[in-house]
């Protein structure tokens, strides 16, 4: 019994195997073949009184019993509206009963054609037409209109459609077409709109490394231009003999534009003249870009100089003028000055949109990147009408300072400034100043610099190779790791493999009943 059960299953399977053998033959011969023609020997026309278009009769095989016209306002799936327009014709209304809808020769009038709206990624196309009628729309950066297409499902009067997926900042091509109910349509001429410019959302950044240095009656400052920023179009730099401007109309605009190249100092430079010398100036340089975006500001303040009379040696009859040159960058605080109510983790800080944790005082973040830091309103502290932040290495006592601005949608004041190359530990102090520009609060924390992980650059090239795809990933550029990174990855489509192994195990199944049926 045990071995009729076996039988039975083998010749079963077996079965099964054939039945895809066949099934995987006859899908490749019927793909193979480019024609196949069927032949159906029929009678032109049998004079039924119906006519039967499937078996080849039409009006010209079988006028008995597909007339041309009928001339009862019935049009007939092998009437038309050329030789039948009293049965076709636009206007007749379709009887009951196997009729198809009378062709309707006037195409739809395109009307009011207009662009809705557009934005960064999409388009709003509307128009009207005199009508039902179904629209489509073709575009593209071209009027070759390769971009895509869309149809509408319905016929109606007023027709609106959304063009996505478009490219920022990109002209585009399209033209309309709409249809009647019979699909006989028209079209319009080439007409082209503008997709909107991303605008940006985060906050400008600040000039870097600002500083201000001091000569007779002259200061010069010097800059370089915030890093990731595309749009950046050049700085404000606003002057006051009182202290910071916190905006661009707060002192007196000395200059507008992107500066002029230094090679001496490596940085963009403004030399500001007609000065009076021991008088302290206040400037704030304000990046702006062509968003109308402006920064919160960097600041900078010097104080000229007269050159200092040197009296020659006996017997020498030339006096010499030697300048005296002062750097200066953010205010001066007294030192050991008490924070208050506030405390380093009342400032929010972030950086690539991602909030920074403050642990003790201290705040890591990444190396080369914007870092801003804000507060909300209801904290400032009520003498304080303005805010510096001062970025400082901690070995080398270079620093840099920044002026808080207040954002009304926000509800907070915020300064941004982009993190040293340099990683290592950066004393960060936070100064309030009252309305006569004295300091009144200050709090202080670290920030700790990471250095940036070394980015893997890679290309990829995809080989064919029996069937398979065989992608090859070679590293082109790895920093702080100079070596060649490759590795091999064989993808198959998993179809020929099941293939093969019911095509194998059905060949030994033959095999082994053919072994036993026929013992050599």
């Amino acid at each position: 019994m045990i071995n009729i059960i076996k039988t039975a299953i083998k010749i079963f399977l077996l079965f099964i195997f054939l039945f895809f053998l066949g099934r995987a033959i006859f899908a490749s011969a019927a793909t193979s073949s480019k024609d196949i023609n069927i032949n159906v020997d029929v009678t032109a026309c049998n004079h039924n009184g119906i006519c039967e278009m499937w078996l080849g009769e039409s009006t010209t095989t079988c006028v008995a019993d597909c007339p041309v016209c009928n001339h009862n306002g019935v049009c007939q799936p092998w009437q038309d509206a050329v030789s039948c327009p009293d049965d076709c014709g636009p206007h007749v209304v379709v009887a009951g009963g196997g009729g198809l809808p009378a062709i309707n020769p006037v195409p739809p009038q395109i009307l009011n054609l207009h662009i809705v709206n557009t934005s960064p990624n999409s388009a709003t196309i509307a128009c009207n037409t005199d009508i039902l009628a179904y629209c489509q729309i073709f575009w593209g950066t071209t009027a070759d209109y390769l971009g895509g297409s869309l149809s509408e499902i319905s016929f109606v009067f007023n027709h609106q459609m959304s063009i996505p997926n478009l490219i920022p900042n990109t002209t585009y091509h399209f033209k309309v077409a709409c249809y009647n109910t019979s699909r006989v349509g028209a079209e319009t001429s080439d007409v082209t709109f503008i997709t909107s410019k991303i605008l940006p959302t985060a906050e400008m950044s600040n000039v870097i490394d600002a500083n201000a240095i001091s000569g007779n009656k002259t200061i010069t400052l010097s800059w370089l231009s915030p890093p990731n920023e595309p749009d950046y179009a050049g700085v404000y730099i606003v002057r006051s003999a009182v202290f910071y401007p916190t905006n661009k109309d707060n002192g007196i605009l000395v200059y507008k534009g992107m500066g002029t190249w230094s090679s001496a100092l490596n940085k963009f430079v403004f030399t500001d003249a007609g000065l009076l010398n021991g008088v302290r100036y206040y400037y704030t340089i304000f990046a702006y870009d062509k968003n109308g975006r402006i920064a919160s500001g960097a600041i900078v303040s010097a104080t000229p100089q007269p050159p200092v009379k040197i009296i020659p040696p006996a017997g020498e009859t030339t006096t010499v003028f030697v300048p005296v040159s002062q750097e200066g960058t953010g205010p001066a605080v007294p030192t050991g000055m008490a924070s208050g109510t506030l405390v380093f983790k009342d400032f929010d800080f972030t950086q690539d949109l991602g909030l920074l944790p403050v642990v003790q005082d201290n705040v890591n973040a990444k190396a080369e990147s914007p870092i801003s830091v804000g507060l909300k309103n209801y904290k400032i502290p009520a003498a304080a009408r303005s805010a510096v932040v001062t970025f400082e290495n901690s070995v080398s006592k270079q620093k840099f300072s920044y002026i808080f601005k207040s954002d009304v949608k926000k509800d907070i004041i915020s300064s941004i400034f982009f993190s040293s190359k340099d990683a290592g530990k950066y004393n960060v102090s936070i100064v309030f100043f009252d309305y006569r520009n004295k300091p009144v609060q200050q709090v202080t924390g670290t920030i700790i610099l990471q250095p940036v992980a070394a980015e893997l650059k890679y290309t990829q090239t995809i080989v064919k190779a029996g069937g398979c795809a065989v992608p090859k990933i070679i590293s082109k550029t790895m920093e702080n790791h100079p070596k060649l990174l490759q590795y091999y990855e064989i993808v198959c489509p998993w179809w020929p493999l099941v293939f093969v192994i019911i095509f194998v195990g059905g060949a030994l199944f033959v095999w082994r009943v053919l072994v036993r049926l026929y013992p050599w």
